[in-house]
């Protein structure tokens, strides 16, 4: 039985980094508890990292998402800053009380850094929020390891994705209403995957990054990868692309390539569609 550790040895890919969301920022609610990483804590790099978030409710304020980015420290105001998770929701589209998520720790990212947690909270007037949550600091043990190959051709064994379908419609209201139930099932003639998830505007460089290394919040012998994600930014309007990427230990080795490309229908109000436009 292979181990799920090697799977992790999975380098955020350049092409992968997302900016923060950017969200309006304001008044917010009470936030929401960061359960893991803690503050301190020590991970193997390459390696497994839990995400585990407590939401909120309060005030007409509730907890809509969480966005996860790592950063270097740096001498002067940080450095280098990767996006993990984007527009993280908890399961049974964003109702259950913990946002929780398994992922890899970022490649190249060794030593004390940072990890930054933005929620994003529904204010009583229904638009969004977006602050700063937690910022605890970890260390990132790396232990070597190559860098797995860019995105291949691979007509092996792969997962089959339940959710979502082809040309689902979701209607964006100012970047509330969306809730994408990812599902992927794993091939079962593989100990272990994980996938990177991305919505791509066709013909344009615009690009969102959901998740990076994103594995089965059941572990290892968990069959099916499951979460839910928000709209990542208010102007997501239009059709994207879900790509996702999935990277597998395949004849002793690491293997990254695309599984699927499916179009999804994001329905913006029309001065969202005139902002967005401007």
């Amino acid at each position: 039985m292979l181990t799920f550790l090697p799977v992790f040895a999975i380098s955020v890919l350049a092409s992968q980094l997302g900016a923060r969301q950017s969200l309006p920022t304001g008044p917010h609610g009470t936030p929401g508890v960061l359960i893991q990483p803690a503050e301190g804590q020590v991970f193997a790099n390459p390696g497994p990292m839990t995400i585990k978030y407590r939401t909120t409710s309060g005030g007409g304020y509730v907890t809509q998402s969480i966005q996860v980015n790592v950063q270097n420290p740096g001498p002067i105001g940080g450095g280098p800053e990767a996006n993990m998770l984007n527009g993280l929701q908890s399961l049974n589209a964003g109702t259950d009380e913990y946002i929780e998520a398994l992922i890899a720790t970022p490649a190249t990212f060794c030593g004390d850094q940072v990890i930054l947690v933005f929620e994003t909270q529904v204010t009583p007037n229904g638009t969004l929020v977006q602050f700063l949550s937690a910022s605890p600091t970890v260390h990132f043990s790396c232990w070597g390891g190559d860098y797995p190959p860019p995105p291949t051709s691979h007509s092996g064994p792969q997962g089959t994705l339940l959710s979502p379908s082809a040309n689902t419609v979701y209607a964006n209201t100012d970047g509330a209403g969306v809730h994408i139930h990812f599902q992927y099932e794993r091939s079962l003639q593989l100990d272990a995957v994980t996938v990177s998830l991305a919505l791509e505007l066709a013909q344009s460089f615009v690009s969102y990054t959901l998740a990076s290394a994103l594995g089965p919040t059941g572990g290892v012998l968990d069959g099916t990868i499951e979460q839910y994600f928000a709209a990542p930014g208010e102007c997501l309007c239009g059709t994207f692309d879900l790509v996702i990427d999935e990277t597998q230990l395949y004849q002793g080795g690491l293997i990254t390539f695309q599984t699927y490309s499916v179009p999804l229908q994001f329905d913006c109000p029309p001065e969202v569609v005139a902002f967005c436009s401007g």
